[in-house]
């Protein structure tokens, strides 16, 4: 996974971030919470680590 600078934070994130608003809010029926976190899990493990707003929108 490509990753680049977060301005100027010293913060490196990956180049394309993961979308977690479906598991929330915004698509029908809201998925299990174990099987969120499971997806978010795996995609931490695949080398994205740029998830915006993760916690706000599943509520870890």
């Amino acid at each position: 996974m490509k990753t680049r600078n977060l301005g100027n934070s010293g913060l490196v994130v990956s180049e394309i971030g993961f979308g977690a608003m479906g598991m929330s809010i915004g698509y029908g029926v809201r998925p299990d919470r174990q099987d969120s976190i499971q997806v978010l899990g795996n995609v931490y493990e695949m080398g994205n680590h740029y998830t915006p707003e993760m916690q706000v929108r599943v509520g870890l």
